[in-house]
């Protein structure tokens, strides 16, 4: 998998705070539509940021993330553990 995903964050900002983008690899996409930051760095595409089919964190002071994708009714085999780095 492979993709651009664009944190928006604002200390304060809520439901404002997003993750947005997509992972692809070939005719199989993950969208982060949805996907809220948390104030302690969490996100996640259920309410409130909580986990939903998406959940993860940022580390080194927003430097970073690491997450996964478990869809619902999905089998583990179709799971997609996902990472990177700041890019700016």
């Amino acid at each position: 998998y492979g993709g651009t995903l664009t944190a928006n964050y604002v200390s304060g900002g809520g439901s404002s705070n997003t993750l947005a983008g997509s992972i692809t690899n070939g005719s199989n996409t993950v969208s982060f539509t949805g996907t809220t930051i948390k104030s302690n760095g969490a996100f996640g595409n259920g309410a409130g940021g909580n986990p939903g089919t998406i959940q993860g964190q940022f580390y080194n002071n927003a430097n970073a993330l690491a997450g996964i994708y478990a869809g619902s009714g999905v089998p583990a085999s179709s799971s997609v553990a996902f990472g990177g780095s700041r890019s700016n």
